[in-house]
């Protein structure tokens, strides 16, 4: 008799410790576009043969979440200039659209600027503010203690670094390949578990009361 009610009791705790395991995660699909406000389009030209062109995505996958994952949004690759050095002053437009866990959008706007030349670069891009489903705030990447900006879709958060530099295209510094430059931060979400938790503790461990009390007459 004892064996079977420590067996019982013993299951049923087990079912307690699976009640407090949080009850979320979330996959993350999002997609980005871009645009220079000097062409409207995702490419920025120079008067010495450059080009900036900002690379798009599509159907970017993050999971599961939590904890915060590596995320990016986008890249930019530059070419030349032919000759000398080109000077870079636009802005630049970034739009985040979110399909799941739920649809949503966000908008970054930034400055643009810089010297590029075919070995060197001092253009950064810096984002400002934004607009959107959420208002941005300045925060802190969890993952690699950037500045970036925080704003949430849903139950989803983002964090955008605030600052990119554009390599020139003889390197890659935090690009893959020469002349790529990627936008980097994190994602992660939460999503509470409306109680329920709490609802399968406090009937695990009613269930292991009881049937102590039934076991004991």
């Amino acid at each position: 008799m004892q064996l079977r009610m420590r067996s019982s009791s013993l299951g049923l705790i087990a079912l307690a410790a699976l009640a407090i395991t949080p009850a979320w995660g979330d996959v993350v699909t999002y997609s980005t576009t871009g645009k220079f406000t000097s062409s409207g389009t995702n490419v920025f030209s120079g008067l010495n043969g450059l080009t900036i062109t900002y690379n798009n995505t599509s159907g970017n996958v993050v999971a599961p979440v939590p904890p915060p994952s590596l995320a990016q949004f986008g890249s930019f690759t530059a070419v030349g200039p032919t000759t000398g050095e080109d000077t870079v002053t636009d802005h630049f437009e970034l739009k985040i659209a979110q399909t799941t866990p739920s649809l949503g959008g966000e908008t970054l706007t930034d400055i643009f600027s810089g010297l590029i030349s075919i070995s060197h670069s001092s253009v950064i891009l810096e984002f400002t503010g934004g607009s959107g489903d959420s208002v941005p705030v300045l925060g802190i990447n969890p993952l690699t203690d950037a500045l970036s900006y925080q704003f949430a879709l849903g139950n989803a958060t983002y964090w955008v670094n605030r600052k990119t530099p554009i390599n020139p295209s003889t390197t890659g510094v935090n690009g893959p390949s020469p002349g790529e430059s990627t936008i980097n931060g994190a994602i992660t979400s939460t999503v509470p578990d409306g109680g329920m938790t709490l609802m399968l503790l406090g009937g695990a461990l009613v269930g292991v009361e009881g049937l102590r009390r039934k076991l004991r007459v």
